[in-house]
C-alpha cells in the first residue's frame, strides 16, 4: 500500500506568518476576537504565545467564541496587506478552551508587521470626535505621548457607542492589531480593533479627573454609571491588595448600598481590611466586572464596619464584590498548588464554587470532601473564557473558613482555620515547606507578567505548545512564552503538550511581549497529579504519580525498572543489563546537574485543565466541547 501524504507539521503563528502567501500551514491558537469584531463578519483572530493572525471562517461553519482553542489548516492570504488564514470547512477543529494571551504594551510606533494580529494595549488622547459608519461602527484617531497617531475602530457588534470617546480625553484601549494598506505591498494602514466595553478605559490624568464630583456617590449608583464617569465613593475595605492578584493594587470597597473593585494608583500603600476610604476616580469594567480606577485615595476616620450578608442561595450578579457568608457541605476539592477550588452544596440544593486564592494562605488540605463548611468571602464573577459561569466566593484568610465534621447540618463543631499564617509557610504542597526548601509555589499570574519585567518569578501551568526555544504556558489567566536557555534547552525534547509544569525564571520583554526566561539559574519540573514535583522526562503511573525519584531530570534506570514488571526471561536479563548501563549514565547526569545547582521545585498541578483539554482533542467546531475550566 502506498503511504498517504505526510500531514504538514503544526507551526507556531509567528512561523506561519513568515511563509510565502499561498502556502498551506497548520497552526493552533485561542480565539482572541469573535467574528465581526475585525470589521468583516467571517473574520476572527487567534493567538498563541508567539503572535496572532486573522482567520476567515468558511461558510457553513459556526463561528467560535472568544477563548475557544482551535487547530486551523489553511492557506496564507494577504488581502489589503493583512495576513490571514483561509481554511476549508474540514480545516477547522476545536481542541478545547484556553486562556487569552496577555496583551502587549504598544505605542503608535509599535504598530506594524511584527505586532499585526496580536492583542495589544495602547494609551492615547482622542484627536477628534469619532467618525460614525452606517452600521453602528465608528473610527477615532488617538495620539500617544510621542505624538504618534493610532487609528481605533469599533464594530457595531462591540456594544461601544461613539459617545464613549470625547475629543481631548485620554484613554487606554485594548484590541487586535490589524491592517488595511493603501496599496499592494505598502506597510501602512495599521489600526487597532477594539472588541467590547472591557477594552476601553479612561486613563487617569493628574491628581483627579476633570469634573470630578465632590459629592459622594453610593457604590450601587457608581456601578450603574457609564464607563469613564468621574465618581467619588466612600466605603470600608473588605479585601486587601494580596487577595485578587499579585499586582498589589486591587482592593474591594463596600458601603451600605453595594461593593466594587478599586484599582489603586501605582505606588499607593495597600490599605488594611477594615480601613475606611474615600476614593476619587473613574468607572470602568475589567473581565466584565465593574471597577473604579482611583486617582485619589484618602483615609478617613472610623466608619461603619462592613458586615457579611448571609446567603442561603447561590450568589449571582446582584451580589458581585459583596462580602457574604454561606454554609454547606463540601462535595469536592481540586487542588492547584497554593490555590484550590472547592464546590459546596447549600441547604437549598444549589452548588457554589469556593476559590482559595494564593494570597489568602488557606491550605487546600484543610478542605475535605464530606465536611461541613461555613465560608465568608468576596463574590467574584468567572473570567469570560471560563466554561463554569457560576459566581464564586473567595475567602480572604483562614479566619473566613470554619470546618466541621462530616454529616453535620447545624454548624456545630466547626473549627475556624485561624488567620492562615501557618498555611503560607508550606506543607500544603507536598511538604516543601516542612523540608526547609525555598518557597516554590507560583507567585505570579501570567496575565500580570508585564508588571514584573526584570524580576524573578515563579509560575506554573499547562504546556499549550512546544516551540524550538521553549514552550507556551497556560495558567488559566493567560498564555505566555517560556524560553529555555543554557543547559535548560536540553529539556525541550522531553516536554509534551498538556503536561503540567512549574518554572522559576526572569521576566523579559521580547517584541513588546513579556516572556519568562529559564536558564541555569532557574528551575523547571513536571508536576504530578498529586501536586508533587516529577522529573522532566520521567515515567509516571496511570494516575500521574511519580514512578521514579523527584530529581530535576529523569534517572533513566529507575524509569526502566518500573516498566519491567513480572518475571525475567531472556529478554528480562537483557533489559537488566541495559538498566545497569543506564544507571551509570543517570548517576553521572545527576552529579552534573547537582554541580550546576539545578533545584527541583513543586507546585500544584492544574488538574481542572488537563483532562478535558485532552478529551476534546478530536472535537470539531460544531461538536460540544467538554467543560474544562471553571474559575481561573
Amino acid at each position: 500500500m502506498t503511504p498517504g501524504p505526510t500531514p504538514p507539521p503544526t507551526l507556531t503563528i509567528v512561523e506561519a506568518r513568515g511563509v510565502p502567501v499561498g502556502t498551506v500551514v497548520t497552526v493552533s491558537g485561542v480565539v482572541t476576537a469573535e467574528a465581526g469584531r475585525l470589521g468583516t463578519p467571517p473574520l476572527i483572530a487567534i493567538a498563541d504565545g508567539t503572535g496572532g493572525i486573522a482567520v476567515r471562517v468558511p461558510d457553513g461553519v459556526p463561528t467560535p467564541d472568544r477563548g475557544t482553542k482551535l487547530t486551523i489548516r489553511g492557506a496564507i492570504a494577504d488581502p489589503y496587506g493583512q495576513l490571514e488564514l483561509r481554511p476549508s470547512p474540514s480545516g477547522v477543529a476545536v481542541t478545547g478552551t484556553g486562556s487569552l494571551p496577555a496583551p502587549i504594551q504598544l505605542a503608535a510606533a509599535g504598530l506594524g508587521e511584527p505586532t499585526e494580529g496580536r492583542l495589544a494595549t495602547i494609551k492615547g488622547s482622542a484627536l477628534t470626535a469619532p467618525q460614525k459608519g452606517t452600521s453602528g461602527d465608528f473610527t477615532v484617531d488617538l495620539v500617544d505621548a510621542a505624538g504618534g497617531t493610532i487609528r481605533v475602530l469599533a464594530d457595531g457588534s462591540s456594544g461601544i457607542a461613539p459617545t464613549a470617546f470625547v475629543k481631548g480625553q485620554t484613554y487606554v484601549v485594548t484590541g487586535i492589531v490589524g491592517q488595511r494598506a493603501s496599496r499592494k505591498g505598502a506597510l501602512d494602514g495599521y489600526r487597532l480593533y477594539i472588541r467590547d466595553r472591557g477594552d476601553l478605559a479612561l486613563a487617569p490624568s493628574g491628581p483627579a479627573p476633570s469634573g470630578s464630583p465632590t459629592a459622594v456617590t453610593p457604590i450601587a449608583r457608581a456601578i450603574a454609571q457609564p464607563d469613564g464617569s468621574a465618581v467619588t465613593v466612600e466605603g470600608t475595605v473588605t479585601a486587601g491588595t494580596s487577595l485578587l492578584d499579585s499586582s498589589g493594587r486591587r482592593i474591594v470597597l463596600q458601603d451600605v448600598s453595594g461593593a466594587i473593585e478599586v484599582v489603586l494608583p501605582t505606588g499607593t500603600a495597600g490599605p488594611a481590611v477594615g480601613a475606611h476610604l474615600r476614593i476619587v476616580g473613574t468607572t470602568g469594567h475589567a473581565w466584565g466586572a465593574p471597577r473604579v480606577l482611583a486617582s485619589q485615595v484618602q483615609a478617613l476616620g472610623a466608619g461603619p464596619a462592613a458586615t457579611a450578608t448571609g446567603l442561603s442561595r447561590a450568589p449571582g450578579e446582584r451580589d458581585e464584590w459583596l462580602l457574604v457568608r454561606l454554609s454547606g457541605t463540601v462535595l469536592k476539592v481540586q487542588r492547584t498548588g497554593d490555590k484550590w477550588l472547592a464546590e459546596i452544596q447549600l441547604s437549598d440544593g444549589s452548588k457554589v464554587p469556593v476559590q482559595g486564592q494564593a494570597g489568602a494562605g488557606i491550605p487546600s488540605t484543610a478542605i475535605v470532601a464530606g465536611s461541613r463548611i461555613t465560608v465568608t468571602g468576596i463574590v467574584k464573577r468567572p473570567y469570560p473564557t471560563a466554561s463554569d459561569r457560576r459566581f464564586a466566593v473567595l475567602p480572604r484568610s483562614g479566619a473566613d473558613v470554619a470546618i466541621g465534621p462530616a454529616g453535620g447540618s447545624d454548624g456545630s463543631g466547626e473549627t475556624t482555620l485561624g488567620n492562615g499564617s501557618s498555611a503560607a509557610g508550606g506543607g500544603a504542597n507536598g511538604g516543601a515547606g516542612a523540608s526547609g526548601g525555598p518557597d516554590i509555589t507560583p507567585d505570579t499570574d501570567l496575565a500580570a507578567l508585564g508588571d514584573h519585567v526584570g524580576q524573578r518569578v515563579r509560575i506554573g501551568g499547562l504546556i499549550a505548545t512546544v516551540a524550538g526555544d521553549g514552550f507556551d504556558l497556560d495558567d488559566g489567566t493567560a498564555i505566555a512564552h517560556v524560553a529555555l536557555r543554557d543547559d535548560m534547552t536540553s529539556l525541550i525534547g522531553e516536554l509534551r503538550e498538556g503536561e503540567a509544569v512549574a518554572a522559576t525564571g526572569t521576566v523579559e520583554l521580547v517584541n513588546g511581549a513579556p516572556i519568562v526566561v529559564v536558564d541555569d539559574a532557574g528551575t523547571l519540573v513536571r508536576v504530578g497529579a498529586l501536586g508533587q514535583a516529577l522529573p522532566i522526562g520521567n515515567g509516571s503511573g496511570a494516575d500521574g504519580t511519580t514512578t521514579g525519584a523527584a530529581d530535576p531530570v529523569a534517572p533513566a534506570a529507575e524509569v526502566t525498572e518500573v516498566a519491567i514488571g513480572g518475571g525475567m526471561g531472556g529478554a528480562g536479563l537483557f533489559v537488566l543489563a541495559l538498566v545497569t548501563a543506564l544507571a551509570v549514565t543517570a548517576a553521572t547526569l545527576r552529579r552534573r546537574l547537582e554541580r550546576r545547582r539545578l533545584r527541583a521545585v513543586i507546585v500544584g498541578r492544574l488538574a481542572t485543565l488537563r483532562p478535558a483539554r485532552r478529551a476534546a482533542s478530536a472535537a470539531t467546531l460544531g461538536a460540544t466541547v467538554p467543560a474544562e475550566r471553571g474559575h481561573a
